[in-house]
């Protein structure tokens, strides 16, 4: 899921920057902000639904769950990060 983001992230921004409009600029921002994020958010919950799958299972749980926590910190500092670009 990080990689995806990061594709996700490296596609939209080259792809801001050919934007050749002044008004346009503005929802590209928005694109680098919300789809790595949402991506990176998906994989956050996708990785705690496995864990709770693999826990009523009786199965190894902690990998899974270890996975979620990483993710959900990566999804946060993203977040935290992106909002000054849209801020701006």
């Amino acid at each position: 899921m990080v990689v995806l983001a990061l594709v996700a992230m490296v596609i939209i921004g080259a792809w801001v920057g050919r934007a050749d409009c002044a008004g346009c600029a503005s929802h590209p921002r928005y694109l680098v902000s919300v789809v790595p994020a949402a991506i990176l958010l998906a994989g956050t919950l996708g990785a705690f639904g496995t864990t709770y799958r693999v826990w009523r299972r009786g199965g190894s749980w902690v990998t899974w769950q270890g996975a979620g926590w990483f993710l959900m910190t990566i999804t946060l500092i993203y977040i935290a990060i992106s909002a000054g670009a849209v801020r701006d």
